[in-house]
């Protein structure tokens, strides 16, 4: 009998841990998309503001500086640095606007994809509700993130390889 009962208050107790331990991890979890809501609400306007700009610097500087042989390793490195600006811009969005439609559950299983997944959720999201607008804004911005991005890479391959090609008496005189 005595057995039993331990048997009873190990299971019992072992029960209590675990239920503990889920309570404490959804809290975590809670502070910790509170926490980014909360960031991104703030840096949001600012990165927003950057971002034109730096579609703006990307148009008139760096495409042309791309063009040039000389150049093209440098607009190569801007380039691939600014897609970065337009991604954290694009997932800032992707998570306020899953938040505001549908909630902390949908971020929640958005994080879950490899903390990407806000975005895809938050085009989802912005169609069922037929905000066409904020929708066009987040397909922009996937596009300009993802187009920059190859665009980096494929300058830098393409400055690459004709470095490797010139002579460098060309480059020094």
């Amino acid at each position: 009998m005595k057995d039993k009962l331990k048997s009873i208050g190990a299971t019992v107790g072992g029960l209590l841990i675990w239920v503990v331990i889920c309570v404490v991890a959804l809290f975590v979890i809670g502070l910790l998309i509170g926490g980014a809501g909360w960031v991104s609400d703030r840096l949001f306007p600012w990165f927003a503001k950057a971002s034109f700009i730096a579609f703006l610097v990307l148009i008139v500087v760096l495409l042309p500086l791309s063009a040039i042989r000389a150049t093209r390793g440098f607009a190569a490195v801007v380039i691939l640095c600014l897609s970065y600006l337009f991604g954290a811009t694009v997932w800032m969005e992707g998570l306020l606007t899953t938040l505001d439609i549908w909630g902390v559950g949908a971020v929640v299983l958005g994080l879950c994809f490899l903390g990407v997944g806000v975005v895809p959720i938050a085009m989802l999201a912005t169609l069922f509700h037929g905000q066409w607008s904020h929708l066009g804004e987040l397909i922009l911005l996937v596009i300009l993130t993802l187009g920059s991005r190859f665009f980096a890479l494929w300058l830098e391959e393409k400055a690459k390889a004709t470095a490797s090609t010139v002579p460098l008496t060309t480059i020094v005189s």
